[in-house]
């Protein structure tokens, strides 16, 4: 009986804790086939499982944000990309990862004007949402791996984490 009961309890831990990883693994394959299939709905469907699943890992956030770039969901994408850079495990957003996000902010953000210097901090932050990190006491935002640099309020300096022109002021 108490052998039992501590099989139960075993079991019941598993679930909360390991089973929802394997779960998000088995979308994240199945969705990750299926976006090199260009087939984005059903990759969509099964990338979202994948976060319900395993909310914290970046790399789940980043294979759904390309998959609703190809789909033409260019604001879901936006969310999914900055969820991807400020997970818990944002180490499966790999070099290949932070290009995509480039390519796609590129055309979000650049295109449409919004990192344009001399932009307000509200004008920006309006377009795009919360930052993910603000620092330099509100001077600097990151969205991702792009750095925004403001100065009373207006942006000045807009950059990529990596580049030779990516300035940090303070952490």
């Amino acid at each position: 009986m108490k052998s039992i009961f501590l099989a139960s309890i075993c079991g019941c831990l598993a679930l909360l804790t390991g089973c929802d990883v394997w779960r998000s693994a088995e979308h994240y394959s199945q969705g990750t086939n299926f976006l090199v299939k260009d087939d984005y709905k059903r990759a969509i469907s099964e990338l979202e499982c994948a976060v319900a699943f395993a909310p914290n890992l970046g790399h789940n956030h980043m294979n759904l944000a390309i998959a609703y770039t190809k789909a033409g969901k260019m604001d879901k994408a936006w969310n999914e990309y900055k969820e991807a850079f400020s997970c818990a495990y944002p180490e499966s957003t790999d070099q290949i990862s932070t290009q995509d996000f480039q390519r796609f902010y590129k055309t979000y953000v650049t295109d449409r004007g919004i990192d344009t210097i001399g932009n307000s901090k509200e004008y920006i932050e309006a377009q795009l949402g919360k930052p993910g990190m603000i620092l330099a006491n509100g001077d600097q935002y990151v969205y991702g791996t792009c750095v925004m640099i403001f100065n009373n309020g207006r942006l000045m300096h807009v950059s990529f984490i990596g580049d030779d022109s990516c300035l940090i002021l303070s952490l």
